[in-house]
């Protein structure tokens, strides 16, 4: 089967916020699963936040003391989460780790930094300062999100761990395939259990004027959802012969289901594509990947276009 995954970076885009650490520690792993370099940008918002990094560092710095460079900042926020992970996990010493200075507006410099690298994946943070500061808000995660090429991974407060299945959500449509065959390259290259989870419900039109009880519609979906995730676990078995999947089928909201899987100890990631369709539970931008997005979960979120 041909690659899904681009051969570029993976590209951690940080605020300054509390999770930039975590956001840089999910790139260093997803880089090193990859077998690709990480990049750590930050960009100093050319109308807003002009002073960037060393703004904030002024705003926290004691009356007199010299408040460093935004690169000399920007090299310690590397430095530091670089040398807790690597603690954890040696082999992450031997990734490539870049970082790079922007200005301008952070959404298109990040956007365009990805399609010029022709990155593997983008690591934002769903919290932080200035733009970063909600994805219900028009914010610069959520315009990336909504535009970018590539997958965009949103750390919530947990980097993501070293090891433990990756969830995918499933639910027959183009989108939910695409998605789908990128969470199965990622967990077959990084040694995970591929777990593909189709959520399913009546649609509340249908339970009305079909002449069938309640019961009868919930099977007819229940078995329908059951069909999609045989022919998802034959497509992927096929593809990857050693990789092992899970399947979950749940009746109920296509995000809550998925965020209750992302909660699972043994999780390390949660693949949704940005839209999908149907009578079984879809994962679209908007609805359940946002949902999936702004939930609190244990675990990063990948939106897979």
């Amino acid at each position: 089967m041909s690659a899904t995954i681009a051969t570029g970076p993976v590209i951690a885009a940080i605020d300054g916020s509390d999770v930039s650490g975590e956001v840089i520690q999910t790139a260093v792993r997803m880089a090193s699963v990859l077998g690709r370099p990480a990049q750590v940008i930050y960009v100093v918002d050319s109308v807003g936040d002009k002073n960037g990094l060393a703004e904030l560092a002024d705003s926290t710095a004691a009356p007199g003391t010299e408040v460093p460079s935004n690169d000399e900042l920007l090299f310690e926020l590397v430095a530091n989460a670089l040398a807790d992970v690597v603690e954890e996990e040696p082999e992450l010493g031997a990734v490539v780790v870049e970082r790079g200075l922007y200005s301008g507006l952070p959404a298109l410099e990040i956007l365009e930094r990805a399609k010029d690298t022709s990155a593997s994946a983008l690591v934002l943070g769903r919290r932080g300062l200035g733009g970063f500061e909600s994805l219900l808000l028009g914010s610069v995660s959520e315009r990336v999100v909504t535009y970018a090429d590539c997958p965009v991974v949103i750390v919530d407060a947990d980097a993501m761990p070293g090891s433990g299945a990756v969830v995918v959500g499933v639910d027959g449509s183009t989108v939910s395939d695409v998605a789908a065959k990128w969470a199965a390259e990622f967990a077959a290259q990084s040694g995970s259990t591929l777990r593909t989870v189709v959520a399913w419900h009546e649609p509340a039109l249908t339970r009305w004027g079909t002449g069938l009880a309640p019961e009868d519609l919930a099977d007819i979906y229940g078995k329908d959802a059951e069909r999609v995730a045989a022919a998802a676990i034959e497509k992927y078995r096929a593809d990857y012969p050693n990789l092992t999947i899970d399947v979950v089928v749940e009746r109920g909201p296509a995000s809550k289901v998925l965020a209750e899987q992302a909660c699972q100890p043994d999780v390390r990631l949660l693949v949704v594509g940005s839209h999908g369709h149907g009578a079984i539970a879809s994962a679209f931008l908007g609805s359940t990947a946002r949902k999936c997005i702004v939930k609190r979960t244990e675990v990063p979120v990948a939106v897979v276009h």
